[in-house]
């Protein structure tokens, strides 16, 4: 029975600690949203320090470290712990991807940016930065390729929306 006591204590404080830890992230998700980068940060600071494997906080971390000045590195680090908890979680390649193009490492960049498209083929504007990428590295026809995959997907994107 004592067991049991301590099992149960044990299984609530962790649901206690994920619930809270999950207030924090959208707390800091909403301070982001409005331009309150820093506060944002400390918020998806408190959610990781109470659930370390929670991805969300991670990914916020590390987008608002993108947008801090000098924070590059940590946003890569974040956005890293981030995937490696959520092997699939698309928005988080795509940011890393972001993250490398400013750091100039480019052929890391397109790669996190194709993985974006992986798992999430809705995530045209890879596309662009795929082309982008290719043009700072002085590749013009394949820069030219990924621009018209961009191009083509949002003009079906723009002929779906006419039908509705």
């Amino acid at each position: 029975m004592k067991r049991f006591i301590l099992l149960f204590l044990f299984i609530f404080s962790q649901i206690e600690a994920a619930e809270n830890s999950t207030l924090l992230y959208y707390q800091g998700r909403e301070l982001a949203l409005n331009g309150n980068i820093e506060a944002a940060a400390e918020k998806f600071k408190q959610s990781i320090k109470l659930s370390p494997y929670y991805v969300l906080p991670h990914y916020g971390l590390g987008r608002c470290y993108l947008n801090m000045e000098g924070k590059r590195k940590e946003a890569i680090r974040e956005l890293r712990i981030s995937i490696k908890l959520d092997k699939k979680f698309s928005p988080a390649y795509f940011y890393l991807g972001l993250a490398y193009m400013f750091e100039k490492q480019y052929a890391y960049a397109v790669n996190q940016f194709k993985r974006a498209l992986l798992y999430d083929n809705t995530r045209t504007e890879a596309l662009y930065n795929i082309g982008a990428v290719y043009d700072l590295m002085g590749h013009p026809n394949k820069s030219l390729l990924y621009y018209d995959q961009y191009l083509r997907a949002i003009k079906t994107d723009f002929d779906y929306r006419e039908i509705e």
